[in-house]
């Protein structure tokens, strides 16, 4: 079972641990291999800032991963952080994770998300259009990344899949 820990600054030396494991997506999303504590301040105070709440994703003990997402009045939500650790991937945890974020958006009356995935992430381009989101638009982040913004209804079926049922 995946726990969701409530971030906060006295976790952050955690999430540096957790995105320093993964030397590829720094260097595409930061332009460097390993990110310093300051940038791990920066980039939750910017997070904030859009009124992201992030969680550390913990499995047995064990952190895992980090998941933000944001909310704002009139606009569609948005997913702006899904890491897993590199160990943990291919197991099925971000599908998990995202059942579990889908269900509570659901029953919040969501019914499409978006989020954004930087030019050179293929795998993560891989995954979320294996999910079945599709690209929208394209834009420049706040950090000024070229960025192609994914969408996707959520809907029950969709949900299910996620929990091992068929992908639709």
């Amino acid at each position: 079972m995946v726990i969701w820990e409530k971030a906060d600054p006295e976790s952050v030396s955690r999430e540096l641990a957790l995105r320093n494991l993964d030397a590829f997506y720094n260097r595409v999303t930061e332009g460097k291999d390993m990110m310093t504590l300051q940038d791990m301040e920066l980039d939750r105070e910017e997070g904030q800032s859009f009124g992201a709440e992030r969680f550390l994703l913990r499995l047995e003990g064990e952190d895992v991963g980090i998941f933000d997402y944001l909310y704002r009045t009139g606009e569609k939500p948005w997913i702006g952080l899904l890491f897993i650790a590199p160990a943990h991937r291919s197991k099925g945890l971000a599908r998990l994770v995202l059942a579990s974020y889908f269900s509570q958006f659901r029953e919040g009356g969501h019914t499409v998300c978006r989020l954004a995935v930087v030019e050179g992430n293929e795998p993560a381009h891989r995954f979320w259009q294996s999910l079945g989101f599709n690209a929208v638009a394209k834009t420049v982040s706040s950090t000024g990344n070229a960025v192609d913004v994914y969408e996707r209804m959520i809907e029950d079926d969709f949900i299910s899949s996620l929990n091992g049922g068929p992908n639709r």
